[in-house]
């Protein structure tokens, strides 16, 4: 399975769709099977053409596509969907989106543990099993700093998650990334992969705008990426998974 990961410049003018276009034209010579966009793919407000586009992208080029869409439901708006010529799967909904919540909450991450238990927050595409936390829900984990920011689980361990991959697509350009590493080091030790990717809020992408990981070591991130927009406003990577 061969995935493309995309991250924007989060920029009024960005358009995302374009781009999203050019960067795959320029992995023609690689089947893409999955396109991974980060959060607010999509800008609000979202309308019907952008939908269209999304199914129009998946179904001409025999893909899947993974992206944010927005539903207001409840107070809360967005959730993942994962689209494909075989049609649309709702994965999953954002929990909450910073330590501060679940630190005030325990229950948050208890429902997200709970989720992960009952296969809400796993999605099978062609074989590989990918596990979904979005944006700040990364904080189910909680970094010990007296002890070199060693990782455990928040507040409790999933039972059984058979995820291969870890997705953790973002909105915009997370900070704290001494502890962000350890994080997803601790994730792609104990899964396999992880990826990260969001919309940079900064004048370039630095190296924290898109991040893969694998057995606990960085392997590939926006600093050196594997495609570049001619206007330098979206780059890529491509994962392999064999």
């Amino acid at each position: 399975m061969k995935i493309l990961c995309i991250s924007f410049k989060e920029q009024p003018e960005v358009n995302r769709k374009i781009l999203a276009y050019d960067i795959f034209k320029r992995t023609k010579e690689t089947k893409i099977d999955l396109v991974i966009f980060p959060g607010n793919f999509l800008k609000i407000p979202k309308s019907i053409k952008d939908e269209e586009w999304i199914s129009d992208f998946a179904e001409k080029n025999n893909i899947h596509v993974f992206y944010e869409k927005f539903v207001t439901e409840n107070g809360k708006n967005n959730y993942y969907e994962l689209y494909s010529k075989f049609g649309s799967k709702n994965t999953c909904r954002q929990l909450f989106v910073d330590s501060s919540e679940v630190e005030t909450n325990s229950e948050l991450c208890e429902s997200l543990i709970q989720k992960i238990d009952n296969g809400d927050r796993t999605i099978n595409v062609g074989g590989v099993n990918f596990g979904i936390i979005i944006c700040g829900e990364n904080n189910v984990l909680k970094n010990l700093q007296l002890e070199d920011n060693r990782v455990i689980w928040r507040c409790m361990s999933p039972n059984n998650w058979n995820a291969e991959v870890i997705l953790n697509p973002s909105h915009n350009t997370m900070g704290n990334w001494g502890k962000l590493q350890k994080r997803f080091e601790f994730l792609s030790n104990k899964y396999g992969y992880v990826i990260y990717l969001t919309n940079s809020s900064c004048q370039g992408f630095g190296k924290s705008s898109l991040k893969i990981y694998n057995k606990g070591r960085e392997i590939k991130n926006s600093d050196n990426p594997d495609f570049v927009t001619d206007d330098k406003n979206a780059i890529a990577c491509i994962l392999e998974i064999i």
